[in-house]
């Protein structure tokens, strides 16, 4: 007996639309919601789906109440937490190393002016 499954990768840069998540939930067996918003009417296309997964910390995008009566197991996917705090850490050495800084600076041609664009380093 073989055994497979589709994978379709959905994330266009930005939430989808209902009438785009129609026809992409309607083979699927497993979806990894994100920020779009699945309501009793985008679930009624699915047709096979055992699991819808919210990636991050809630479910606030699906409608539970829903998917449970369609037989839809909701769970959570509790990975952005780690994400967030690595982005976050990120962005600190971000504005210490004055990179959004740096960035302008160089677009506007001034680059030449490199001590503008020193981290100051200082020893306690």
């Amino acid at each position: 007996m073989s055994q497979s499954a589709t994978v379709v990768d959905a994330n266009r840069g930005r939430c989808l639309s209902q009438p785009e998540l129609q026809p992409l939930l309607k083979e699927a067996h497993i979806c990894i919601a994100a920020d779009e918003r699945y309501t009793a009417e985008v679930l009624d296309g699915a047709e096979k789906p055992a699991s819808d997964r919210a990636d991050g910390t809630g479910y606030d995008g699906i409608d539970v109440e829903a998917a449970t009566a369609r037989g839809i197991l909701v769970t959570r996917t509790p990975l952005v937490h780690v994400s967030t705090a690595n982005h976050a850490i990120g962005l600190m050495f971000a504005l210490v190393r004055k990179i959004p800084a740096c960035d302008r600076g160089v677009r506007q041609g001034l680059w030449a002016e490199r001590g503008r664009w020193l981290c100051r380093i200082s020893t306690v």
